[in-house]
């Protein structure tokens, strides 16, 4: 069995999650995906045919689709990857909410104008930020799954 990509920090809740994405992604897409290694940069591959069809980074949010207009995607953790990757295939930033609703966008069509400064203030406890470079997607510029 291919480690799973949420790694040693995954609770049993968010590896059924990634795989009922997972399961969604390949219905609707007709490809089987892939779990890359836990230290990838991405989470899967997408192949139909045996040929590599697509790279998919997957998140999972814990607010409702409607919450907020955007959702955040890390530039140098998650953009700069996708956006190598992208020159051997498609390359897709998957997003689920808590709501269940499930939306897409292919990373070519994000926009420097969405590059800002953004993250979590207190992941690390009181006045111990963790803010960096994120694009801030437009939920709406998303196709819905």
């Amino acid at each position: 069995m291919v480690e799973q990509s949420l790694g040693y920090r995954a609770t049993s809740e968010d590896l059924a999650n990634e795989n009922s994405v997972k399961a969604d992604l390949e219905r609707a897409w007709n490809c089987t995906l892939h779990h890359l290694p836990h230290l990838y940069h991405v989470d899967f591959f997408a192949e139909r045919d045996n040929d590599l069809v697509a790279w998919v980074e997957v998140k999972q949010r814990t607010c409702k689709s409607t919450d907020y207009d955007t959702v955040f995607l890390n530039q140098s953790k998650k953009w700069n990857h996708l956006h190598a990757l992208s020159g051997s295939a498609p390359a897709f930033f998957v997003v689920r909410w808590a709501d269940g609703v499930t939306r897409y966008l292919d990373i070519s069509r994000v926009r420097l104008a969405w590059l800002s400064y953004g993250g979590e203030n207190d992941r690390w406890g009181e006045g111990q930020h963790d803010r960096e470079a994120v694009f801030e997607v437009p939920i709406r510029e998303m196709k819905v799954l």
